[in-house]
């Protein structure tokens, strides 16, 4: 991701001890205000000389730092992502995404842009395909159903995601299935490592794709990430056609869920059997949860 920052922060962040450059999930540019870097639940600060320091003595982002990395990030053809920046992210060529907020211009109510970038955080993708195992192997030792992964942001959702998408569709629980993904913003699928029964629709809204692929693809599972009230009506018309869902949505824990009415609505209806909880302060560990 480096190659998207300005030299001035891009090379001391190049001198990060191997071990912490690896667990980075996100780099978070801010207008004048510390950069700072995600992983394992925690916020680090980086000064010039790519020393993990306090806040006081981090690196900082100008408006130009700011203004050069959104046309790295776009490749120097912004008026091609308008679509996607007015929902507040990019998408980024491997599965990964970046993700801006500012001063919105609206036009007739609507956004339809930014007139000034505030920050930009610069998601990292992952993929460590035994990471959802011990949810493969009660699939094993069970049967399929569908499944809620729950965590705060920035916690693994996207990872453990692609990893019971990988297991699922190349491994022996008990056999190979056919694996449909849903990635609305292009950054669920990763196509040169995942491989195997999977068909992914990108680039389309939520439902529209998970309705596609129920209609057009006859899969075993669907998996997608993030799941929003408007997604509601497609989850449940997913669930009575017969095929797993495994989605993902924000809640600190099975309580939070609850609280979110339209998850409690789903899953009074019985659409989630099974619920993963992800702890993001203890790195890559989770929880199966059956109510």
């Amino acid at each position: 991701m480096l190659r998207f920052l300005p030299r001035r922060l891009a090379f001391p962040l190049s001198l990060l001890p191997r071990a912490v450059a690896a667990s980075v999930t996100e780099v978070r540019l801010r207008l004048n205000a510390p950069l700072s870097l995600s992983l394992n639940g925690r916020n680090l600060f980086v000064d010039e000389h790519g020393k993990v320091c306090r806040i006081e003595s981090a690196l900082r982002a100008d408006e130009d730092d700011l203004r050069a990395t959104l046309a790295e990030l776009t490749a120097y053809s912004m008026y091609a992502y308008d679509d996607t920046v007015r929902s507040g992210f990019i998408p980024i060529e491997g599965g990964a995404r970046a993700g801006v907020c500012g001063e919105a211009v609206r036009t007739d109510g609507r956004v339809t842009g930014f007139r000034r970038i505030y920050s930009i955080n610069i998601r990292i993708p992952r993929f460590l395909p035994d990471f959802a195992r011990g949810l493969a192997e009660h699939y094993k030792a069970h049967s399929l159903c569908s499944a809620l992964v729950l965590s705060p942001p920035a916690a693994g959702k996207t990872t453990f995601l692609r990893s019971i998408a990988y297991l699922l569709a190349s491994g022996n629980y008990p056999q190979p299935r056919r694996v449909g993904i849903a990635d609305e913003r292009c950054e669920l699928f990763l196509p040169d490592k995942m491989g195997a029964l999977i068909d992914c629709v990108r680039d389309m809204p939520k439902a529209a794709g998970i309705e596609l692929l129920t209609r057009s693809m006859s899969p075993e599972v669907i998996v997608c990430d993030e799941l929003a009230e408007s997604e509601s009506a497609a989850v449940a018309e997913t669930q009575n056609s017969g095929v797993c869902l495994i989605a993902s949505a924000h809640a600190p824990d099975y309580a939070g869920a609850m609280r979110r009415p339209f998850l409690k609505r789903l899953c009074d209806n019985g659409i989630f059997e099974l619920f993963v909880l992800l702890h993001a302060e203890e790195g890559y560990r989770y929880d199966l949860y059956i109510p």
